[in-house]
């Protein structure tokens, strides 16, 4: 059986590794301190607010299906928030968001699910949810707020941003991705993140799956590992020449996309206070000396 999360994004792997971690009734709950978390676990809970649809000061119920969370998937999300303590599920949850089988619990739906947040301070109300950084930020020094922690941050999201907008690329070209290769294409987005702009990686992706897709139709290819192998070829040999690709206008269709991911802009305007859109793409990793 399927999972009714799949049509979201999330694997039955993932549900099958929260399901125990949920619904464990011998689990204790405590309210977290802000210093007791990470970065990356703050930038977690902050998109898990901006993505709720009702709140109280302790709840949120359900999330809002139209926003891409992080950019390729939720699952670790989920996975993080649930493993951390941060969030649990409602003991009053409707029966009717669980599928049991024999008595057991073989999938509930995440994104109509009621859950409790275990944060100190509570849930930032609406308009105010920037609080959330804010919290954590005032637990920081300034070195350790531009420190290392926040650096990997940016390379985690913007290759996952990379990623996301390479399998959009791909399936409005209708191309085929081999699942083995999007490991090895992660890795290579990640080494490219970290010394030029999210702008200049796009107009690569956007340039390699176009000269692909010209090249597997004008040589009739029809084998699909052959044309999978192809791709992947184009894909190694363009994050190799990323330095001679210029800015496009594939950076304009992704500033207009209306489902750009939560993270990104969380990252972006509350992490490192960028005012402005455009100069989340345009900044590049090894230029801001903020890091230094």
């Amino acid at each position: 059986m399927s999972s009714i999360n799949n049509e979201y994004g999330i694997s039955d792997a993932c549900v099958n590794t929260l399901i125990p971690k949920c619904f464990d009734s011998n689990r204790q709950f405590r309210l977290i301190k802000y210093k007791d978390i990470d970065m990356i676990d703050a930038l977690y809970l902050s998109v898990f607010v901006h993505c709720s649809r009702e709140r109280e000061k302790d709840a949120v119920y359900g999330l809002k299906l139209g926003r891409k969370s992080l950019p390729v998937t939720a699952e670790p999300l989920f996975i993080n928030l649930v493993d951390k303590g941060l969030i649990s599920i409602d003991p009053e949850i409707p029966l009717e968001l669980v599928t049991f089988d024999n008595g057991k619990i073989i999938d509930f739906n995440l994104y109509e699910m009621h859950w409790k947040v275990h944060i100190e301070g509570g849930i930032p109300r609406k308009n105010f949810e920037k609080q959330t950084i804010s919290n954590k930020q005032k637990v920081m020094h300034n070195d350790e707020w531009y420190g290392a922690e926040v650096k990997a941050i940016w390379q985690q999201i913007a290759t996952d941003e990379c990623l996301d907008y390479f399998l959009v690329k791909t399936n409005k070209l209708a191309l085929s991705v081999n699942q083995g290769h999007l490991v090895q294409i992660r890795k290579l987005l990640s080494a490219i993140v970290a010394k030029y702009s999210l702008s200049r990686c796009f107009e690569m992706i956007h340039s390699v799956c176009t000269a692909s897709r010209d090249y597997i139709k004008n040589g009739n290819y029809t084998d699909e590992i052959r044309k999978q192998d192809i791709l992947f070829s184009d894909f190694q040999n363009g994050a190799k020449h990323i330095s001679k690709y210029t800015v496009g206008p594939c950076i304009e269709e992704r500033l207009n996309e209306t489902r750009r991911s939560v993270a990104l802009r969380v990252l972006f305007e509350e992490i490192l206070n960028f005012d402005y859109a455009e100069d989340w793409f345009d900044a590049c990793l090894v230029d801001m000396n903020f890091f230094e």
